[in-house]
């Protein structure tokens, strides 16, 4: 087979506005995509993982009608068709080469490069270039094609069915939920904070926002730094508490002990930023961290600050959410925020 090779280093910059090129027709995770982030990454508040190599459907898979079945378009491929097997309902979500496709990957994207240094998880985080191209030599190209779509067509009703079971993490299924431009970012931010999945959306506040409501409900308490990004203060003082959600700030370097004895019998997240936002106390992370799982709440980082610098999740956090728009974007021209969820 020839060998494969990179002119150019792919960063999250150039995967950024490769999206960003999208933006118009493609990128329109606005507010409604709280519920996707919900039910799909965090399960009302369970953290979850899938067997990704083989998924159960809900019966055998049909040909539409007037519809060839699909074939791979180059030597190295892209996804072999998701066919019926002999005697059941398993389905292989396979490329050629025997390995899982990057868009059905649903679990254990930010581990792919975790042998290697942060250079090369720049570099090498999200690119699939196998998957680039249908050139019948397998040449392919540094950044992601720019997908344009709403609309997405199916070979078959079991393909339709296969989509429909965890939108938007289980490749294409309509434009709302994503295409493999934003597959491509997701991955790479997975493979920066060692998320174990991660899901883009229209900006930093809305990640906030999302990841917050995917673990809270009305009687809920929550524990926030003093420091916090003011936009987190303003959702959760003038919307949370408008639907009996309780909200208390603590000292962004308090101890342990004394976060410990700020948590309620209903706290359920722990929302911390380290560095705080403007006045960039820095969080004992690992410490206050630990006192959350020790009482079952969840701990959500807003780590806009710290992109390559603090790997919340490796410090105990569940979340760690990005306001894209700054350091990620690098130039004052978009708005996007990311969310990775730990394994």
């Amino acid at each position: 087979a020839p060998r494969q090779t990179m002119a150019n280093p792919l960063s999250l910059h150039v995967l950024v506005l490769a999206v960003l090129a999208t933006a118009n027709s493609c990128l329109s995770f606005v507010p409604t995509t709280f519920s996707h982030v919900s039910t799909a990454i965090f399960r009302s508040g369970s953290l979850r993982s899938v067997d990704l190599h083989t998924c159960r459907t809900g019966g055998h898979f049909l040909h539409m009608s007037g519809s060839p079945a699909a074939t791979n378009t180059s030597s190295v491929g892209r996804a072999n068709v998701i066919k019926e097997k002999e005697g059941g309902s398993k389905t292989s979500l396979t490329k050629a080469n025997g390995q899982t496709h990057s868009t059905m990957q649903t679990t254990g994207k930010g581990a792919t490069w975790d042998s290697f240094r942060m250079d090369t998880r720049l570099v090498k985080g999200g690119y699939h270039g196998d998957e680039w191209t249908t050139d019948p030599l397998g040449r392919s190209v540094v950044n992601p094609p720019v997908y344009h779509a709403s609309t997405v067509t199916f070979p078959t009703i079991g393909a339709l069915r296969e989509a429909r079971t965890d939108h938007p993490f289980k490749g294409m299924s309509y434009g709302r939920h994503g295409n493999p431009t934003q597959y491509a970012l997701e991955e790479a931010f997975a493979v920066l904070e060692g998320a174990d999945n991660a899901v883009a959306v229209s900006s930093g506040v809305a990640a906030i926002n999302a990841a917050i409501l995917a673990f809270v409900k009305s009687g809920d308490h929550i524990l926030l730094a003093d420091g916090v990004y003011d936009p987190t203060r303003a959702f959760c003082d003038r919307f949370l508490r408008k639907f009996n959600v309780a909200c208390t700030y603590f000292d962004p370097i308090c101890t342990a002990d004394e976060l410990a004895a700020l948590f309620q019998p209903n706290t359920k997240v722990l929302f911390l930023e380290s560095p705080s936002s403007l006045s960039f106390e820095l969080h004992d992370f690992a410490a206050l961290a630990a006192v959350a799982k020790e009482r079952g709440a969840a701990v959500i980082a807003d780590n806009t600050y710290g992109p390559t610098l603090l790997r919340p999740l490796e410090l105990g956090a569940d979340v760690s959410l990005n306001a894209a728009t700054k350091y990620l974007g690098g130039h004052s021209d978009c708005m996007m925020g990311i969310i990775g969820c730990a394994p």
